[in-house]
């Protein structure tokens, strides 16, 4: 199903502000004077996410009204927590692309999951809390990436490695994440394929370490170890992600649009319409230039209603490395911020291909009736088109 059109996705731990109890702070960001009321709300929001974890590695699925009353009561302390979060004062994150809209679903995803339960789908209420950590993973590598926390008490040895790693990286333990991911990416009985845990450490070595040197090395040592293991598309994949960190050691990277979209135009192979593969790394480094810049005080309103459009696009050439909402949440921003503009235009025709795209099958295209009334808004919205109200 499509996206954020369908209002059933939040970020779960979303907000980059993380500190965990009884723990030893790695690096710290300073923060916006608000800061603090927020970290000690994300602070009792560990313990229930915590709890989470346990009950995946002792619950495969629902099977008892203790069961499922034992995660309703985790659910409803979750929820609790974030409402803190959301109710918080204005942080100096609400202004930056897609961080709001985030927090408005949150309610949402709660609802959705407790509905779920109460109304006997428990399977997919289950699902949806099972992939939460990929939500946590998308916002902690695009806000305040370099604050990192530590928590001794807890290894996550019961997890699987890389649900370790994505617990780690959730929590912004990313030097543990590290480890995880990597030791899932090489080991047989992994719970993810080799591809799928690389890309998960791609996202710390290049959104939030940035160290392309380091992680040519790593890369270089992971090939050698495991080449006999990997398929022939699994080595092409990870020779290209070496060729472009080799390339990433000698490039000069400024802090500007121009360079992200340079970024953009070399990843994504616009100039070579015969070759068929995009250089993800640079098409992540400009992501994170993106991020960079968005977050800037003094960014023009021409350069702001840009940047979000480049990332709608950017995001939506990256499904396997973060959540299916991301691109709809920065075009729809886009067409509500900048209306009647050439970006709200080129942010509509891309969310209204991926959207027909999304709900189309074997039996033809069909977009239930309440999607296809948002996307009419939002086609007058970035056409400049009244939308008169057909009621008397």
């Amino acid at each position: 199903m499509r996206r954020v059109l369908l209002a059933t996705t939040a970020m779960l731990l979303l907000f980059p502000l993380f500190h965990i109890p009884s723990t030893h702070l790695v690096a710290e960001e300073p923060q916006a004077e608000e800061a603090p009321i927020v970290r000690s709300k994300m602070k009792k929001a560990y313990k229930p996410f915590l709890e989470l974890q346990t009950f995946f590695v002792e619950h495969e699925e629902i099977t008892s009204s203790e069961e499922q009353e034992e995660l309703e009561r985790i659910v409803d302390s979750l929820e609790k927590k974030f409402h803190g979060v959301i109710d918080a004062p204005k942080s100096k994150y609400r202004d930056i692309p897609g961080f709001t809209s985030t927090l408005q679903s949150l309610n949402s995803l709660f609802r959705d999951i407790k509905g779920g339960l109460k109304w006997g789908n428990e399977s997919w209420a289950y699902w949806r809390l099972r992939a939460l950590a990929s939500h946590c993973i998308t916002c902690h590598t695009s806000y305040a990436p370099k604050m990192q926390f530590y928590d001794p008490e807890y290894s996550a040895e019961n997890l699987t490695p890389f649900r370790r790693g994505e617990f780690f990286l959730a929590t912004r333990q990313f030097s543990r994440a590290e480890k995880a991911f990597l030791e899932s990416a090489g080991s047989p009985e992994s719970s993810a394929d080799v591809l799928t845990s690389l890309r998960r450490w791609l996202l710390l070595s290049v959104r939030i370490q940035r160290t392309p040197k380091e992680a040519g090395k790593t890369l270089d040592a992971f090939y050698r170890q495991h080449e006999k293991n990997l398929n022939q598309y699994e080595k092409e994949v990870i020779l290209g992600w070496k060729e472009s960190l080799r390339a990433w050691e000698g490039e000069h990277e400024e802090d500007s649009l121009a360079e992200a979209e340079r970024l953009l135009n070399v990843g994504l192979r616009s100039s070579d319409l015969l070759y068929d593969e995009q250089d993800d790394i640079r098409v992540l480094r400009a992501t994170a230039l993106l991020h960079r810049l968005s977050e800037s005080k003094t960014q023009t309103e021409q350069d702001r209603r840009r940047t979000l459009y480049l990332l709608g696009l950017s995001y939506s050439k990256l499904p396997h490395f973060f959540i299916n909402e991301l691109p709809d949440i920065y075009l729809e921003q886009c067409i509500r911020e900048y209306p009647n503009t050439k970006e709200a235009k080129r942010s509509y025709r891309l969310l209204k291909e991926m959207t027909t795209l999304g709900f189309t099958g074997s039996g033809g295209t069909r977009i239930p009736d309440y999607i296809n009334l948002k996307l009419r808004e939002l086609h007058n919205l970035a056409y400049g088109i009244p939308d008169f109200d057909a009621r008397v």
